[in-house]
């Protein structure tokens, strides 16, 4: 789905080092920005090394997937838009337990 929005992968991508837990980029977007629009669409992510941190685990499900694939899909068809927005770095486990 990332590679599929011309999201580059920032964490390894190597069969042994694979997680649940992928860093990236949206071309043309700031990583607080790509954030707070997952924020919005309810999904918990951080910035991160200059990308977005996303957990995927056993508790995440298809919904989750496609608000994801819906947030990047959005981003990808605002290029060229880029706002320079301060970095408040931290992560949230859950939008309705934490609030940075």
């Amino acid at each position: 789905m990332l590679q599929r929005s011309n999201a580059p992968i920032l964490s390894s991508t190597e069969t042994a080092n694979r997680t649940g837990i992928i860093v990236f980029q949206v071309p043309e977007h700031e990583p607080e920005s790509i954030r707070q629009a997952c924020r919005t669409a309810g999904l918990a992510v951080s910035c991160r090394g200059g990308g977005v941190r996303i957990s995927l685990h056993a508790y995440n499900d298809t919904h989750d997937i496609q608000r994801l694939a819906d947030v990047l899909r959005d981003l990808s068809a605002h290029k060229g838009t880029r706002r320079k927005i301060s970095h408040k770095t931290g992560g949230i486990s859950s939008p309705s337990q934490h609030d940075d």
